[in-house]
């Protein structure tokens, strides 16, 4: 009987254990694929309404930090540690969640002289929980444009 009891305990300790990695590993996706459509839409949000941008401000200039005016009032991308942060108007606010981390974060001014600027977008997600299969990421690498 406390041979078939044991065999019974350890078969729901493993299914336990299974589950447990399994919602670990959805939640760490999630939260990367949530931080991921988040930062896109956030960027595009304020592209479309800026009015400049300061930094980078040449063209051919790779920056860790991309700074755009917006009704006058400058607003600032960038990391810190490992939080992806936006700052101006009297505040700082992280864009990614606790648990993920944003690294390899550069914007590049490209386009020409007569053109609306442009800025070269690169950033990674990682999460910050260990999978079976490895971290999570996601890697940003696009182009957002001021309207003319």
């Amino acid at each position: 009987f406390m041979g078939l009891y044991s065999i019974v305990l350890l078969v729901l300790t493993t299914l336990f254990a299974e589950i447990v990695q399994k919602q670990l590993e959805l939640q760490s996706t999630t939260s990367v694929e949530t931080d991921h459509t988040y930062i896109l839409s956030r960027l595009n949000y304020d592209f479309n309404r800026a009015d400049s941008v300061i930094i980078p401000d040449v063209i051919g200039d790779v920056s860790e930090q991309l700074t755009l005016v917006i009704e006058g009032i400058e607003y600032t991308y960038s990391v810190n540690g490992t939080a992806f942060e936006l700052s101006g108007n009297g505040g700082t606010f992280q864009l990614n969640s606790p648990r993920t981390e944003v690294s390899d974060v550069t914007f590049q001014k490209i386009g020409n002289l007569s053109g609306s600027p442009t800025i070269k977008t690169k950033l990674k997600l990682n999460s910050k929980v260990q999978e079976s299969s490895g971290i999570k990421n996601i890697e940003i690498d696009t182009t957002f444009g001021l309207k003319p």
